[in-house]
């Protein structure tokens, strides 16, 4: 007989089968940006005050409340896995968002190779921190966590402000459409956050879920 205080693996389970399927439907809105976004700049750019301005606007708001409508049932699942699967072993969430991480590097490759560079380059800091962290100490609790929380979001900030810079410096040297900027620009600030999630979920264990 199963004790009353055993963690309810059936329930985890499918709660995070539930988070994977939120996290997948919103990572492919985000990758198919570059696709999206391109056609309705170019819309907008042969609008001739028909309300194409009005429409780009409209779409942008839906397709970012849709994607925040997922992220939010993403998360929701995940504390329910947290909770139901308390003191049942290792925590795997992190995978969640480490398995889309390679798809968000080629397609920033595919955008333009520096971005893909950029990128790689900021998810191996991470990866290197990440693992550093591991081998120098048990992992993190309480105020270190947030502590080790805090810098991956540093870190996060200053890839993404480098990104952007690149890639609008390629826009003016005509090295990359503007259309096709304005859609890696979503994919540049997934990526590294969705690494960092993934790191300082696998780093600090079951608590590492919520959002870095």
């Amino acid at each position: 007989m199963v004790p009353p205080s055993a963690p309810d693996t059936a329930a985890a389970r499918r709660a995070l089968a539930s988070a994977g399927v939120f996290g997948a439907l919103a990572n492919l809105l985000v990758l198919c940006a570059p696709l999206y976004v391109g056609v309705l700049y170019d819309s907008l750019l042969q609008d001739r005050g028909n309300g194409g301005a009005l429409l780009l606007a409209l779409a942008a708001l839906g397709l970012f409340g849709i994607h925040t409508a997922l992220d939010a049932a993403r998360s929701q699942a995940l504390a329910r896995s947290g909770s139901a699967r308390r003191g049942a072993g290792p925590d795997r969430a992190w995978l969640l968002d480490a398995v889309w991480i390679p798809v968000h590097l080629l397609v920033l490759a595919w955008v333009h190779p520096y971005l893909g560079a950029m990128a790689l380059a900021g998810v191996a800091a991470l990866a290197a921190l990440a693992a550093a962290g591991e081998l120098s100490e048990q992992p993190l609790r309480g105020g270190h966590s947030t502590a080790f929380r805090a810098g991956l979001r540093f870190c996060g900030v200053v890839y993404q402000a480098l990104a952007l810079g690149v890639g609008a410096a390629l826009v003016l040297h005509d090295a990359l459409a503007p259309g096709l900027f304005l859609g890696g620009v979503v994919v540049v600030l997934t990526v590294l956050p969705a690494a960092a999630r993934a790191a300082g979920a696998r780093r600090a264990g079951p608590a590492g879920v919520r959002s870095v």
